[in-house]
């Protein structure tokens, strides 16, 4: 006879909030949150810089055989490539701590545009520990007034694997991830 074993997951909940300078990562006992506080920060100071104040160059100018000289465009902007090299950043740390089973649930907050970049960077395994999601910036706020923001989501206690809360201030139709809280 064979019996399915299921691992059970820790009982702590890791908590993203971040936006494209600066993360922080909280962690509280699941479902209440007990014993809420902040277990790392990380800061980004290219996220919250212009691009001509780390761009030195402009962009290079090229010739065509025939007609007016232009002026090469980078690949990806500014903005985007900084936010993707923080969410890369902020994945590695998640992953760490997933590998040494120190969480087994995650909530991340962020803005939408920094919340699709992380999505985008979760591997499936990390991606099936999130409970809920939230586009606002709460980076500003304390752990108490973090910790009331994720309380007024709705969370089931035991979230199925891939199914989780998903919140946001977003009025875009297209952005079907989003919903009106």
């Amino acid at each position: 006879m064979t019996f399915k074993h299921e691992a059970r997951r820790p009982s702590t909940a890791w908590i993203v909030v971040a936006d494209r300078a600066r993360a922080r990562v909280f962690a509280g006992e699941w479902p209440e949150l007990e014993d809420f506080r902040e277990i790392e920060g990380f800061v980004h100071p290219e996220g919250a810089a212009h691009p001509r104040d780390v761009e030195t160059d402009s962009p290079g100018r090229f010739y065509e055989s025939q007609g007016p000289k232009h002026a090469a465009e980078p690949q990806t902007d500014f903005k985007h490539r900084t936010a993707v090299e923080f969410a890369r950043e902020i994945v590695r740390e998640l992953q760490r701590g997933k590998d040494e089973n120190t969480f087994g649930r995650l909530i991340i907050i962020a803005p939408a545009l920094f919340l699709g970049v992380l999505r985008e960077q979760l591997p499936d395994p990390l991606s099936r520990l999130i409970v809920a999601d939230l586009d606002k910036d709460l980076t500003h706020l304390d752990a108490n007034a973090v910790r009331a923001e994720i309380r007024k989501l709705s969370i089931t206690k035991e979230a199925p694997a891939g199914g989780r809360a998903v919140h946001g201030e977003s009025s875009n139709p297209e952005a079907a991830h989003h919903s009106t809280a």
